[in-house]
């Protein structure tokens, strides 16, 4: 599904949360781009799109390899952060003290900005209280 925010254009990806290798109950397996090789954890889906061209950047969750994983399988960057730097509202956590959304991209330049847009203060995440707030 894709859908606008703020003028910008996102996937809505669709996971099973019995399936953790690429598996959505919408379409099926995903598939490594680039052949018959193992796609990576649980956000294998953000990371295929951005391998395959579908958008530049995307945002996975982490609790153990589920970005990074998914990002050196499909040759792209993908960045676990502290937990605490971006909000994990609405994220349905495996693990409260570890899970965290990260960005993928296939530039680190792009997953830098990325990550600078997300981090930030959420009061909705006690965990992000430490960071500044961010500017309206």
């Amino acid at each position: 599904m894709v859908f606008l925010v703020r003028g910008y254009c996102c996937l809505q990806r669709n996971m099973s949360s019995k399936m953790w290798a690429g598996y959505s109950s919408k379409g099926g397996q995903v598939s490594n781009p680039y052949g018959d090789f193992f796609v990576g954890g649980s956000s294998s889906g953000s990371a295929v799109a951005v391998a395959s061209n579908f958008t530049s950047v995307a945002v996975g969750t982490e609790t153990s390899a589920s970005i990074l994983s998914p990002a050196i399988q499909n040759s792209i960057v993908g960045i676990k952060p502290t937990v605490g730097l971006i909000s994990r509202a609405g994220v349905i956590p495996y693990s409260y003290s570890q899970d965290t959304p990260g960005p993928m991209a296939r530039t680190v330049e792009d997953a830098s900005i990325l990550l600078g847009v997300l981090a930030g203060r959420d009061d909705n995440d006690p965990a992000t209280h430490r960071n500044k707030p961010l500017l309206g």
